[in-house]
This record gives structure tokens, sequence and C-alpha cells, in this order.
């Protein structure tokens, strides 16, 4: 029976560690349980609870969230009234952020130094975003997110995001003239502390 030297044993164990294995007692294997987690947010709190993540793990300026949306106004029809929360937030981690729309969007709901512009063909009806090790994807009409933990997952799309990102271009200034900017002063019926909980361990 062949047995490796000890190097190449070695070699093999941590090709096999960063591929996502993990050794377990009686010379088991396995793949590592948080190398690779789907978590599936739906309901009314579907985005909420997406924004509570996003808090969790982006910390500071060092931090970024790319990703692609179809429909910008999905997102003030579906939580308007957490958005003040999430602003006040990303205001004071100063968290990076980029975005895709399509080159027909009517409709902006944060800074437009942030988004550049495709071919609508291109972005289709997707909406997803790429924080951390995090894939979130998007459903509008089911209202849920499928929020994959995957570092190379992640990678990919951020990877593709980028490509897309050196071919697409900024916002116009004819087009900001027709576009309809979200204005996150504005009041709401419900408070910003009364939802506040959903942030609590942010």
């Amino acid at each position: 029976m062949y047995s490796p030297r000890p190097d190449t044993y070695q070699a093999i164990v941590t090709a096999l560690e960063k591929g996502g294995v993990e050794f377990i007692p009686g010379n088991g294997l396995r793949l590592r349980q948080d190398d690779h987690e789907v978590t599936t947010f739906s309901g009314s709190d579907f985005l909420c609870e997406l924004e509570t993540d996003i808090l969790l793990v982006l910390k500071g300026p060092e931090d970024e969230i790319v990703g692609c949306s179809s429909d910008e106004r999905k997102w003030m029809e579906y939580c308007a009234t957490l958005n003040p929360v999430y602003y006040t937030m990303q205001r004071q981690k100063r968290w990076r952020q980029r975005t895709l729309i399509p080159n027909n969007a009517d409709f902006i709901s944060n800074s437009p130094e942030i988004y550049r512009t495709v071919s609508a063909e291109v972005i289709g009806n997707m909406t997803y975003r790429v924080y951390g090790n995090r894939l979130a994807l998007i459903e509008w009409s089911a209202m849920r997110v499928t929020l994959i933990r995957n570092s190379q997952i992640a990678d990919m799309f951020r990877g593709q995001f980028d490509a897309l990102w050196t071919l697409a271009k900024p916002i116009t200034a004819k087009h900001l003239k027709k576009i309809e900017r979200f204005d996150n002063t504005r009041k709401y019926s419900q408070s910003v502390e009364a939802i506040s909980g959903c942030f609590k361990n942010a």
C-alpha cells in the first residue's frame, strides 16, 4: 500500500481544507457546514430580514455591497417604512455601494453616483446583492430572498458584476433630469422607533 510523503500529505490536506472539506474523528470527511448555507426570507418582512443581515455583515468604509436592480421602485414599494433606519445606519457605517440599473430606469433610491446603466435586456427581471461572502437573490413577486452564504459563489457574482460595471455607463445629466429620486427625508406614517426593532442586532 502506497503512503504519501509527509509534505505531499500536508499539501493534500491543505488543498482539501481550502476547498471547504473538514476532517472529523474516525478518519472521516465532510463539507464544512458554514461553507455553503442557504437561507430563505419570505413574507412581509423579507426585506427587513435581508437588510438586517446586510447591517450585520457590513461594518465600515472598507466594505462594499454591489448588485443589479431591475426596478428600483420595488425597494420603496415593499419596504418604504424601513428605509429610514437602513439609510441612517448606512450613513453611519459608510460602506461603499455600486448598483447596475437598466438604461431606461425612471427612478433611483440612492445617490446617482452609485449607479451605472446597462441595456435593459441584460438586466431583465434580475435583482441581486453581493456583500461579504453572501449572494442575495431577490424575487419581488414572490416576496422572497434566497440568501446563499458561500465565498466562491459570492466572488463569482462579484467578478461578473465588475465585468459589467466596466462596460456600463454613468447616468447622464440628461437622463438624470427624467429620473425621479427617492427622498429619504420624507415623513412616514410609521415612526422609525416603532420599526427599529427589526435591526436590534445590527
